[in-house]
């Protein structure tokens, strides 16, 4: 009989980069993932800058910061990872993440998080495993703070609101054109549908029926501000997705 190990020897192992600021954690991090038979680390650096120069072939870039918006910004985006890393899946290791910024950072395509203080290595080795194999890949207390839903009475904001309303009036599969008026890019729109309907209980395609039923809004096209309606530069909607204000086309 096989044991686990074999298998894995049996396997092209997975290559990973692994970029982590603090020089102890590096260094144990460097350690644990060396004495991994199906791993092989290509580098171990404190800076993505300090990465070797040309495109490295990953399977996975294991990320570790103190907090998300040290590593994806306002944006929440992964471009420069993918562009860098071409074909990695993303592993964030870090200390903290709310549940909102947890759904921000898988809608946009994060592979995997691990939270530093309830993650022990054995765990953090499988979630690099399942991330490689196209798992999307959560510790045991991301999974917890993912699965808490908001009660219902939780209001939308203003902005959601406003989004909600837009989408009654063309349609909330139209997603090009309410991102065009609002002055922000379809991947925030998807964004905030997902932060609605997770809020409401309700698919995206349901979300207009259910705020009608539980009458958080009236919905008709006198309740929009004249800017939206007319698709012009709305100050309401400055930092909006950190997409900043939204212009009509001409």
């Amino acid at each position: 009989m096989h044991s686990t190990t074999d298998h894995l020897l049996n396997c092209d192992p997975i290559s990973i980069g692994l970029i982590e600021p603090n020089s102890l954690g590096r260094s144990l991090m460097r350690e644990a993932l060396q004495r991994v038979p199906d791993f092989n680390l290509r580098f171990a650096c404190d800076e993505v800058v300090h990465a070797p120069a040309q495109q490295q072939l990953l399977d996975v870039l294991l990320l570790c910061t103190p907090a998300p918006c040290n590593v994806f910004g306002e944006g929440l985006l992964l471009d420069y990872w993918e562009m860098r890393f071409p074909g990695a899946a993303i592993v964030l290791l870090t200390d903290f993440c709310v549940r909102e910024t947890l759904i921000c950072l898988l809608d946009s395509g994060l592979r995997g998080l691990a939270l530093r203080q309830s993650t022990d290595i054995e765990e953090l080795l499988q979630l690099v495993r399942a991330a490689n194999s196209g798992e999307v890949a959560l510790c045991r207390a991301a999974r917890g703070i993912l699965n808490t839903r908001p009660e219902i009475s939780d209001a939308l904001t203003e902005r959601e609101f406003q989004l909600v309303r837009l989408a009654h009036e063309v349609g909330v599969q139209n997603r090009k054109v309410i991102a065009q008026r609002l002055g922000i890019s379809r991947n925030t729109v998807s964004v905030h549908l997902l932060h609605i309907s997770d809020k409401l209980g309700v698919g995206a395609p349901n979300i207009v029926a259910r705020c009608r039923e539980l009458g958080l809004i009236e919905l008709s096209r006198a309740s929009l501000p004249s800017e939206v309606i007319l698709g012009k530069g709305c100050p309401f909607f400055v930092g909006f997705g950190g997409c900043g204000i939204g212009k009509a086309d001409t």
